[in-house]
């Protein structure tokens, strides 16, 4: 959740916007982490695009029933009762036209699904949007778990990726020196 955030932050609207987060105890859940950080990324997009300037957005996360629940609340203009059976349609969207590609809560709709999980509208707001997520919570004590969603924390993850990038450069580097160096630019010339 807060990599979601921090990437969310780089755009100029989600500045002006307060995320309100309440979890109580740290959660883990039984999911590929790049996957939420997506799911998350694009249900936080979606409620600061319903958002104006100085709103808030409001995360909590709690424990029901061996499930991670997570609700992502705006206080935008809501989603109507006819619009909200529809949302997680591949292609429909309910924002103007060319604003929205309709792909955003049907990918985050795959995803959740992919790793186990529901996610649902909460329509007993007043005012705004409330998604609900219900993920597996991980449980260490486990036998056969996929390794792909073993609990990760966010802090490793760009690390990763970075060993994965040196990696690379070391092997161009070492091939350079073997070969020659022979790179080409973008007009062709070496």
């Amino acid at each position: 959740i807060d990599q979601a955030i921090k990437l969310v932050s780089y755009s100029e609207v989600a500045r002006s916007i307060d995320f309100n987060v309440s979890i109580d105890t740290p959660l883990q859940v039984l999911a590929n982490s790049r996957q939420m950080v997506q799911v998350f990324v694009n249900l936080f997009n979606n409620a600061c695009d319903a958002s104006v300037s100085g709103d808030r957005i409001d995360v909590t996360g709690s424990i029901r029933h061996d499930m991670v629940v997570v609700t992502v609340r705006d206080f935008g203009p809501g989603i109507s009762t006819i619009e909200q059976s529809r949302v997680f349609e591949p292609f429909y969207t309910t924002k103007a036209v060319g604003q929205g590609t309709g792909l955003g809560l049907s990918l985050v709709y795959s995803l959740v699904n992919g790793n186990d999980g529901k996610i649902s509208i909460d329509n007993s707001v007043t005012k705004g949007t409330r998604f609900e997520l219900q993920m597996p919570q991980f449980d260490a004590s486990a036998t056969d778990v996929d390794n792909d969603k073993l609990p990760t924390r966010e802090a490793d993850i760009p690390r990763g990726l970075d060993d994965k990038r040196d990696d690379k450069r070391d092997d161009k580097r070492d091939d350079r020196r073997e070969y020659g160096d022979r790179r080409v630019n973008s007009k062709g010339a070496r």
